[in-house]
């Protein structure tokens, strides 16, 4: 924190040029609300940017850049207001515990004089807020399971499902029979591996992981000429991965 705040110098020696530094902090993209933290619903931002590895967003006048981190078990997360030469770094140990966005605007109102002497309850605000958007996607959990459509059968047996689906950023997803599932593994990582059940006609639902992440549903989408060829998570064109190669025969 101490060599960010300083411009990229440790002990007044310089380990990064400052035109290399100020690149650091310098807005690369326009972010939209969407891609954005939910607490701008609450901090109502003029603009949202991102650095080099920093959300940006202007707070109470002043430029306020900052980035969460999330690991089983684990959460963190650091923020900047350069001008008041103040960083706060929060480390906790559950993991999304968001609590963390609070935590950081209340010491920047204390430590960077950001509130200009006003108080503000950051916590009763956004456990309101999360509470709200954990409410609206468990009604969006229930809306899919009053979806299914019960007593269909997959277009085809578990066999033709099973190969090596490609996307062009995420990598291979591999499909396997398993017991009256498939099982999924997308990349090398366990977190992503899990047995999915039968949903309705050719899709398939279920966890990936310890289950954390929620179900998700495996689209599997069929050619004319009966072949299984993509397959998309969660219906989106944009996890749209495409079949490369059958399993190899058993020897």
């Amino acid at each position: 924190v101490r060599f960010l705040l300083d411009s990229g110098r440790v002990d007044g020696k310089r380990l990064v040029s400052a035109s290399n530094f100020r690149e650091l902090l310098a807005p690369q993209s326009f972010v939209t609300a969407s891609e954005f933290y939910p607490t701008a619903r609450i901090t109502k931002p003029h603009w949202t940017t991102y650095g080099l590895g920093w959300f940006q967003q202007d707070f109470r006048g002043r430029l306020l850049a900052f980035h969460t981190g999330s690991l089983a078990g684990r959460t963190a997360m650091m923020g900047l207001v350069p001008d008041a030469r103040t960083g706060i770094f929060i480390a906790g140990n559950l993991d999304h515990a968001e609590f963390r966005h609070a935590l950081l605007l209340q010491a920047m109102d204390i430590f960077a004089g950001t509130n200009g002497g006003a108080r503000r309850d950051w916590s009763a605000e956004f456990l309101t807020l999360y509470k709200g958007l954990n409410e609206a996607g468990m009604k969006a959990i229930a809306t899919i399971d009053s979806q299914r459509v019960p007593g269909t059968r997959p277009s085809q047996p578990l066999t033709s499902y099973a190969g090596t689906y490609a996307h062009p950023a995420w990598g291979d997803l591999v499909v396997a029979v398993d017991g009256t599932g498939l099982r999924l593994t997308l990349g090398v990582g366990s977190e992503n591996t899990g047995v999915v059940q039968h949903w309705h006609y050719d899709t398939f639902r279920g966890e990936l992981g310890d289950g954390r992440g929620g179900k998700s549903t495996f689209v599997f989408q069929i050619d004319a000429a009966g072949a299984v060829r993509r397959v998309l998570i969660d219906g989106s064109d944009g996890y749209a991965f495409t079949r490369v190669r059958a399993p190899s025969p058993a020897r």
